[in-house]
Parts: structure tokens; sequence; C-alpha cells
């Protein structure tokens, strides 16, 4: 018989990398029929019939105890049902493996929204202490050493294995035969400049993950570098008004381009695209720079992303400062105006990424169920 496995998601294959990766690497596994795989979660978007769904009533149950209460009754209903693993993709502290997409919710409260805890707060941070509790055969995945990092500062020496395991991306979608006939009539269709340098943006929280920097460095390369001309195209959705009144205020009112919000297609936008940036204040990993290299762009990200990992300064992208952000990303854009420049770095992360794609992480997943099963 093949080995069942249990995977918690929240929410499985909707908005959100954690939910996202959860469908990736789950359905990758299913499709080799070496795993019985079922899922347990409250909501879920999937067509694969190789994977057994299992719904987790919250009806009736407040939003802000939802993350607890499913936790509790997924947890339980896995282990009733007498899986041989239990892979948790969302916070939970009963399972056997834990793909880890969030920090520290003490963390978050106290570093990040910077506030005292609340009730619902405490109940997430238990579960945090939960998941680390009598931990010694349990196996833990971060997406990121940097997100590693801050639970060993927040809790200490670590119990169990430890072992990164960064998100996954499409290689074919963003491959350069596929995105190069749509650079011209995407860049017509949105008015962008045949002549520019369009650095890409793509985010839901424009202030998190750093449009103001982007915006405010363009308007300092506008005043260093005359005769270059940079457009920066927003891809998300966030509050445009206040976006565009940075610009003026940068003297950049021009080269802001808003595309709104797109679920899908957004490879049409990587490829009108010469540069990605995202110099975000905070992000376990991110996959939105992951696409973009893919997409044979270089990027320009902060030191306070996970996907620092893979990029490497003046090699396939630059990792800024975050003590000074605006100059130094509108340094490192500067850099970027040489057009050979950009196509020297752009095709170094296309290749970096090239072990990247859904299947290495699947196995990879795979690999470490096998090792606990072999236990």
């Amino acid at each position: 018989m093949r080995p069942r496995i249990a995977v918690i998601s929240q929410q499985y294959g909707t908005l959100g990398g954690g939910e996202i990766f959860a469908r990736e690497v789950t359905e990758r596994i299913a499709r080799t029929g070496k795993f019985d795989m079922h899922v347990f979660s409250r909501k879920w978007e999937s067509e694969c019939r190789e994977v057994t769904f299992h719904r987790v009533p919250m009806w009736g149950v407040p939003r802000q105890l939802i993350p607890t209460a499913f936790a509790w009754m997924a947890s339980r209903m896995a282990r009733r049902m007498g899986f041989d693993l239990v892979h948790a993709q969302s916070r939970v502290a009963d399972a056997d493996v834990f793909s880890v997409h969030w920090c520290p919710h003490a963390f978050w409260t106290r570093d990040i929204l910077k506030r005292k805890p609340r009730w619902s707060d405490r109940l997430r941070m238990r579960l945090d202490e939960g998941m680390l509790r009598g931990a010694a055969n349990r196996v833990y995945m971060p997406v990121s050493a940097f997100q590693q990092q801050i639970f060993q500062s927040e809790y200490g020496a670590l119990p169990g294995e430890w072992r990164v395991v960064h998100p996954g991306v499409h290689l074919e979608a963003f491959a350069p035969e596929v995105l190069q006939p749509l650079r011209a009539p995407t860049r017509a269709a949105l008015g962008l400049p045949a002549d520019a340098m369009v650095i890409l943006f793509v985010g839901m929280n424009f202030e998190s993950k750093g449009l103001e920097t982007i915006i405010r460095a363009v308007g300092l390369l506008k005043s260093r570098h005359p005769a270059g001309r940079a457009q920066v195209l927003v891809v998300g959705k966030g509050d445009e008004s206040r976006f565009r009144r940075i610009a003026v205020e940068a003297g950049c009112a021009d080269a802001i381009t808003f595309a709104g919000a797109h679920r899908d297609g957004l490879s049409r936008f990587h490829a009108a695209a010469d540069v990605f940036a995202m110099p975000a204040s905070f992000e376990t990993f991110s996959m939105a720079t992951l696409e973009a290299m893919a997409a044979g762009l270089p990027v320009v990200i902060s030191d306070r992303m996970g996907v620092r990992d893979i990029v490497r300064n003046g090699v396939n992208g630059f990792v800024t400062d975050s003590i000074r952000p605006t100059e130094a990303c509108a340094s490192r854009l500067g850099e970027l105006l040489d057009q050979q420049r950009r196509v020297s770095l752009g095709q170094a992360a296309r290749n970096t990424v090239a072990e990247h794609g859904w299947d290495h992480v699947a196995k990879a997943v795979m690999d470490t169920y096998q090792r606990l099963l072999n236990r």
C-alpha cells in the first residue's frame, strides 16, 4: 500500500505564497503515484483528481479565532484518520513535517506591526510554541535562511531537523522565447516608451513591499541621469492616489504607470520590463522576485527579504541596504541604465533559477517524506 500523507493548508491553492506552494508541491507528488495524498482545508482551488480533499468546517467560528480553531480541528481530523505522516502547510501545533511560510507571530506583532499583542495574537503565539515543543523527530522546512534566523533569534536553539526549501517557479511560463513576442505589444498597450528602462513592481501591499522607495529612487535617478529614461510599471492593488502624490513630490509623476491587479497573465508584464525591483521592509521569501529572475530580469531587493538567499550582488541582481533604502535603490538602478549590464545580470538570473522549478521542490519534499517513513 502507498504511504498516506495528510497535508494541512487553511486555504489551499488560493492567492498567497504558502497556498500556492501547497498546491504546486502536493499535486506534483500525487501525480507520481508514490504517495496517497489527502488535503485538509477550509477552502481550496484545485482540479487535481489524484488528491483527496477533506473540508475542515469553520461555520460560526469568529474571524479572529479561525486560525486557532482550524489548526486544532484539522490536526485532530488528520490524526483520527491514521495517516503515516502529517505535513503542515499552515500554522498548526501538531504535525510531522512543517513547510514554514510564516515568521514567529511574537516577532511579527512586536517588530513588524509594532504593537502589543492582543488575545488573538497570543493564540497564534501558542501555536508557534506548540509547533516547536517536543519536536525531536519533526522536520521543519523554512522557505529561507533569513526566516530560520528569525526563529532562532526568537526561540534560541531550535529542535528537530531544519532544512531550507525555497519555493519554486514555472520556468516554462517565463522562458525568454515565450516572453519576447509579448514585449512590443505589451509596451504599446500600456503606453510605455520604447526606449525607456522599465522597472517592474509586483505586489498587493504597496507600503510594505517598497513602492515608495522605488518612486523616490527614480526621482533621484532623473536628477542624476537626465539622459536616462526610467519608467516604473506597477502591477498590483493599493492606494494609487497616495503613491501618485509621492511621485509628484519626487519629481517623477510622468514616470509611473499603474496597471492594476492581475491574477493571470503576469508574464506579459515581465516581457515589457527590463528590471524588477522590490525593496520590501520584510518578506520571508518573495515568489514575485523568483518569477522575475525566471523571466531573465536583474532584480533589486532589500536585505530584509528571504529571497536574498539566491540573489548575488552584481551577478544576477542587487541586495540593497535597508538603512538608507532610497539612496541604495537609486544607486543600483543607476548601474542598470547600462543595457549590456542589464542583459548580463538578467541572463545570470535566469541561469540561477534553473534549479528552482516546482518539480525540484516536490522532489525535495518527497525525499523528506521517505526519510521519515524509513525511520
